[in-house]
C-alpha cells in the first residue's frame, strides 16, 4: 500500500528524486504562485494555494503532511512565494518539496521576502521536518536583516536547498549576518548551498553560524559554502557563544570558497572557522576543500581536519594557495 496520495508516487508530479524521496503519512498541499488562489483547498494541483504561508497554516503538526511548491517559469511572479512576516515554524513532521530544476544554486522554487525588511524568514523550532529543492532568500536591505533560516529544532533535514541571507551589502557589513543559523542537534544537510559570491560581506560574519549552547551531532554532506569578502575577519563558519557544544558536527566532502570583494577568486582571509573561543568545539572537516583563507582555524584543538586540502601544501594538504 502506498503511503503517498500521488497516484503514481511523488515523482509523477515531476518532483525531483534524490536517491529515494520518502513518501508522506498525511495530506499533500500544493502551492502555485501563478495559478493558485487563497480560497482553494490546496489538495489538488488544479486547486493550489497561491502562497506558502497558506499551505503551512493548512498543515497539521505531527500528521505527516507535505507542501509541494510548483514552479512554471523563470519569471519571479510565477516561482517566488513571498513572505511578508517572519515565520516561527513550530510544527513537526512536515515535508516541503520544490518542483523546479534541481540546479543546486538559485532554484526557481523560491521562498523570499521582497517587500519587507525581516530579521529572518524562518525559525524552525519544530522537529522531524524535511526540505527538498528550495531556494530560501532574505532580500531585505536594512542593517537589521541579518538572518535567513534559523534551525532551533532537532532532527530536521535539508536536501539540495540554497539558503541565502544578507543578500544586500548593507546587512553584509554587520556582524552576525548569516544564511543559516544552526542552534539544534542531529540535523542533516545534503548537497546544499549557503551564501553567495554576489554580495559583499565587510564584517566578521559567515554564511553558516553556530550557536553553541546544546548544539552538536549535525551532519553536512557535499555542501557548498560561498562568500564574497576582503575583510580578514570574515569566515565560512562562525561560532557564537562560549558554552560546551553537545557533540560533534561533521562536514564531509564540502567546499568553502571566498571571492574577493574587488572581483576574482584570489583572496587570502585569515581562517574558515571564526568566532568565540570554545570550551569544546567538536567540528570535524573530512575530505573538504577551502579556497580564500590562510587556514582552517586558529582555535586550537577546536576544529579538526582530516583527509582535506589545506590552503598550502606545506601545511599538510594537497592544494596550494592562489597567487596574490
Amino acid at each position: 500500500m502506498s503511503l503517498t496520495n500521488f497516484p503514481n508516487g511523488i515523482s509523477s508530479f515531476g518532483v525531483p528524486v534524490y536517491g529515494s524521496l520518502p513518501p508522506i503519512r498525511g495530506q499533500w498541499f500544493f502551492v502555485d504562485v501563478a495559478r493558485g488562489a487563497e480560497g482553494n483547498s490546496g489538495k489538488q494541483q488544479n486547486k493550489s494555494f497561491d502562497t506558502f504561508l497558506t499551505a503551512y497554516t493548512a498543515c497539521t503538526s505531527s500528521a505527516g503532511d507535505g507542501i509541494c511548491i510548483l514552479s512554471s517559469s523563470t519569471a519571479a511572479d510565477s516561482n517566488s512565494s513571498i513572505i511578508l512576516a517572519s515565520l516561527d515554524w513550530t510544527k513537526h513532521g512536515i515535508t516541503v518539496v520544490g518542483v523546479a530544476a534541481p540546479t543546486g544554486y538559485f532554484h526557481r522554487s523560491r521562498i523570499t521576502a521582497t517587500t519587507a525588511d525581516l530579521a529572518y524568514l524562518w525559525d524552525i523550532s519544530g522537529s522531524n521536518n524535511s526540505f527538498y529543492n528550495l531556494f530560501v532568500l532574505n532580500e531585505g536591505t536594512a542593517n537589521t536583516c541579518l538572518g535567513n533560516v534559523i534551525v532551533s529544532g532537532n532532527r530536521n533535514y535539508f536536501n539540495n536547498c540554497h539558503l541565502l541571507g544578507g543578500a544586500s551589502d548593507v546587512p553584509g557589513a554587520v556582524a552576525l549576518c548569516n544564511s543559516l543559523s544552526l542552534k539544534a542537534s542531529e540535523c542533516t544537510f545534503d548537497d546544499c548551498t549557503f551564501g553567495t559570491n554576489s554580495t559583499t560581506h565587510a564584517q566578521a560574519n559567515a554564511p553558516i553560524q553556530f550557536t553553541t549552547t546544546q548544539q552538536g551531532q549535525n551532519l553536512f554532506r557535499r555542501c557548498r559554502v560561498i562568500s564574497k569578502s576582503s575583510t580578514a575577519g570574515h569566515g565560512g563558519v562562525n561560532l557564537v557563544g562560549t558554552t560546551v557544544m553537545n557533540g560533534w558536527t561533521e562536514f564531509h566532502d564540502c567546499t568553502f570558497t571566498n571571492f574577493s570583494a574587488t572581483g576574482g577568486a584570489k583572496t587570502a582571509l585569515t581562517k574558515v572557522v571564526i568566532g568565540d573561543a570554545q570550551t569544546d568545539c567538536g567540528l570535524l572537516f573530512h575530505n573538504c576543500s577551502e579556497v580564500g583563507w590562510a587556514a582552517w582555524s586558529v582555535l586550537a584543538s577546536k576544529a579538526y581536519v582530516g583527509c582535506s586540502g589545506e590552503t598550502a601544501a606545506g601545511a599538510g594538504g594537497i592544494a596550494t594557495a592562489p597567487a596574490a
